[in-house]
C-alpha cells in the first residue's frame, strides 16, 4: 500500500459526502487506502459514509475502524495510525476536501527523491483565504537538512503547524515514536513540534491541495474557554520541558511568544496556567530575546484585564500585517449574526 488516508468522523453529516468524494475522485491510480474512523458522534455521519463506500467502485480501498466510546480527534488519529498499511500517511479532516491532484501531486515529491520524509501542498481555506496563517505561496521547493526545515517553518513560516495537507513517511513516525497526545485540542501544536526535532528531508508541492472549512461547531471553534486553557496549558508545559539541545533560543523565542498571548487571555480559566508562566518566565531570562522578556512581563499585566490580551493581538497585527483583513471579515460575519454587536470574546 503506497498511501493511507486517515479520516476521523464525528459529527459531520453535512460536510462528509463531499469529503469522501473528493476521496474517490483522486487522479492518483496507484495502491491507496481511506480508514474511517467512526468516534461515535450522534448524527448519521457514518451510516452517509458507508452507504457512499458501499457503492463506490474504484481503486480506492475504505475501512471503517469503530470506537467503543468517542475520545477525540487525537485518539481516531492513533487509531488509524496503528491500522494505516500505507508507506506514506496522510491526514484529512471529514469536514474538509481535498483537490483531485492532491495525492498525485504530494507523491510525485517522493518519486523524484525517496528519501522524503514529508510532503506539503497548499491550502486554501474557506469562508477566508489565508486565514490563522495558512500558507498560500513557497519559497523554497524542498529542504535538505533539520536546520533548512527549520528555517521553513520558524523564520519562513512556510511549513505550517497543521497535521492535514501533509504526506507523512509512517516509517519516520513509528521510528521516531511520534503520535498526537490524546485529550487535548490544538494537538497538531506537540505532534509537529516532535517531528521538529527529528525532519531532515520535506518537499513542498506549489499547487492547492486542501480545501480547509471553517465553520462554527468544530473541534476548535465549539470548545470552551476552559478547555482551551486547559489544552494550552499541557501543551506549552510539554514544550518548555522537552526544548531541542542547540535550538533552545529558537523555540523558546517562537512558543514563548505564542504562550505570551494565550496566557493573557485565558489565564483566568485555569490556575495552573499561573505555573506555567514561571516556567516560561525561566526560560526567558536563560534563552529568550529582549523582546520576548518584555512581552512576557506585559502578558502577566495584561493577564489582569479581561480584554487586555487584545493589546497584544494589536501587537501581533503590527508583526504581521497579513493578518489585518482576515480580522475584518471575521467581525463583519460576527456583525452580522448578532445584529451589529461584534463580541470581543
Amino acid at each position: 500500500m503506497n498511501v493511507s488516508i486517515i479520516v476521523p468522523v464525528y459529527q459531520v453529516a453535512p460536510y462528509i459526502e463531499a469529503c469522501l468524494k473528493s476521496v474517490m475522485q483522486q487522479t492518483y491510480r496507484e495502491s491507496m487506502e481511506c480508514l474511517l474512523i467512526d468516534d461515535c458522534g450522534t448524527d448519521d455521519s457514518i451510516a452517509i459514509a458507508e452507504r457512499l463506500t458501499a457503492t463506490y467502485d474504484g481503486p480506492v480501498l475504505f475501512r471503517v475502524l469503530h470506537h467503543e466510546r468517542n475520545r477525540g480527534l487525537s485518539a481516531s488519529r492513533n487509531t488509524g495510525l496503528a491500522q494505516a498499511e500505507g508507506e506514506f500517511i496522510f491526514f484529512l479532516d471529514s469536514d474538509d476536501e481535498i483537490s483531485h491532484e492532491c495525492i498525485e501531486l504530494l507523491m510525485r515529491k517522493v518519486e523524484e527523491d525517496d528519501t522524503v520524509e514529508l510532503v506539503q501542498g497548499l491550502t486554501r481555506s474557506y469562508p477566508i483565504k489565508n486565514i490563522d496563517g495558512l500558507s498560500t505561496r513557497i519559497s523554497v521547493t524542498k529542504a535538505s537538512s533539520n536546520e533548512d526545515v527549520r528555517k521553513c517553518f520558524y523564520q519562513s513560516r512556510q511549513l505550517v503547524t497543521s497535521a492535514w495537507n501533509k504526506l507523512v513517511k509512517r516509517s519516520f513516525l513509528e521510528n521516531h515514536d511520534i503520535s498526537f497526545v490524546e485529550g487535548l485540542i490544538f494537538e497538531d501544536t506537540p505532534w509537529l513540534f516532535d517531528m521538529l526535532k527529528h525532519l531532515t528531508k520535506v518537499s513542498f508541492v506549489k499547487e492547492i491541495t486542501y480545501h480547509y472549512k471553517r465553520r462554527t461547531g468544530s473541534i476548535v471553534t465549539g470548545s470552551s474557554n476552559a478547555r482551551k486553557s486547559e489544552s494550552f496549558e499541557k501543551i506549552y508545559r510539554y514544550i518548555a520541558n522537552n526544548l531541542t539541545l542547540g535550538y533552545e533560543q529558537q523555540e523558546v523565542n517562537y512558543y514563548g511568544r505564542k504562550f505570551s498571548f494565550f496566557y493573557a487571555r485565558y489565564s483566568r480559566f485555569s490556575p495552573e496556567m499561573g505555573d506555567v508562566y514561571q516556567l516560561w518566565k525561566k526560560k526567558a531570562k536563560e534563552y529568550g530575546s529582549l523582546y520576548f522578556r518584555m512581552r512576557m512581563a506585559t502578558s502577566k499585566v495584561l493577564a489582569k484585564f479581561k480584554y487586555g490580551w487584545i493589546v497584544l493581538s494589536l501587537i501581533t497585527r503590527i508583526e504581521q500585517p497579513s493578518l489585518i483583513p482576515s480580522d475584518v471579515m471575521r467581525l463583519y460575519r460576527a456583525a452580522l449574526r448578532t445584529g451589529g454587536r461584534v463580541p470581543v470574546s
